[in-house]
């Protein structure tokens, strides 16, 4: 905001975030982005991450706009939605932890459907197995089956906690 102007080229835009009121003094040169440094050093939200709600009624507003462009009420209201730096930075572990979660619960997912397929197979085979005149058939049929169970006894104890 420019110091310089008279008290006259000034009006007051009010802020609300959250539970906190402030008053912003704005020169009619003022742009939005000098408005959001304005909020930023109020609510500590960074500029680029500030949703402002009922500045203006206009569509396509950006930063370079002149406040005065705006066709702003008499007595200008604003809220801001957005997450203050020291919230974002808190966040930030649990936001990793998520994604790893995530990428677990799609592995673990993609193994479920593999170990079906497993399962569908040990059954066909099951069913087979005695229609079979071949002895390496049978033994490769068994050797199937209990790598199977053995994989299938696996996952239930993992996710059991056993």
């Amino acid at each position: 905001m420019d110091p310089t102007a008279s008290s006259a080229e000034f009006f007051e835009i009010t802020v609300k975030h959250g539970k906190h009121v402030h008053i912003v003094k704005c020169s009619l040169k003022s742009t939005v982005a000098d408005l959001k440094r304005e909020i930023e050093a109020l609510t500590n939200i960074e500029s680029g991450g500030q949703k402002l709600i009922g500045l203006t009624k206009l569509k396509g507003v950006t930063d370079g706009m002149e406040l005065k462009s705006l066709q702003l009420k008499a007595k200008p209201k604003v809220m801001v939605v957005g997450t203050p730096k020291q919230d974002l930075e808190a966040l930030r572990p649990v936001t990793e932890n998520m994604k790893s979660l995530r990428k677990a619960m799609t592995t673990v997912k993609q193994l479920s459907e593999e170990v079906s397929q497993l399962r569908l197979m040990h059954e066909d085979l099951a069913k087979e197995d005695s229609a079979k005149d071949s002895p390496k058939a049978k033994i490769a049929a068994a050797e199937f089956s209990t790598t199977f169970l053995r994989l299938d006894e696996l996952l239930t104890q993992q996710l059991l906690g056993t």
